[in-house]
């Protein structure tokens, strides 16, 4: 019997297959002749965008301590919602945010799709 993550999992393999499928072959040398970029890019994502706000969240004042009314110190929220930040924040880009991001800028999409396939791999 599959379980609901297995079925999950083939299914965004399937989104990566059927996105690299309508890539043509001329489109991945634009790939080969960016490594240096794919590289920086997923550095970027899968370190940068994680440290950055891990560090800066852990800079800001949270207290579980917010319903006490005569504590009268700034506290951003309970410290459920800092993991939460933080969680958010190592989540890779998927592959339409990337996309759409891409194409906004009027950047090369074959790199997005390649930098969110690794990123998301990885």
């Amino acid at each position: 019997k599959l379980s609901h993550p297995t079925i999950s999992l083939c299914i965004v393999a399937l989104i990566f297959l059927f996105t690299g499928l309508k890539m043509r072959t001329d489109e991945l040398k634009s790939v080969y002749k960016s490594v240096d970029v794919v590289l920086i890019a997923c550095a970027t994502s899968l370190f940068i965008t994680s440290l950055v706000p891990g560090y800066i969240v852990h800079q800001l004042p949270f207290d579980d301590k917010l319903d006490n009314a005569e504590d009268t110190s700034f506290s951003f929220g309970p410290t459920d919602l800092k993991l939460g930040i933080i969680l958010f924040n190592c989540a890779p880009a998927t592959i339409a945010t990337g996309i759409i991001m891409v194409t906004g800028a009027e950047g090369d999409v074959i790199v997005a799709v390649t930098v969110s396939t690794i990123t998301n791999i990885a």
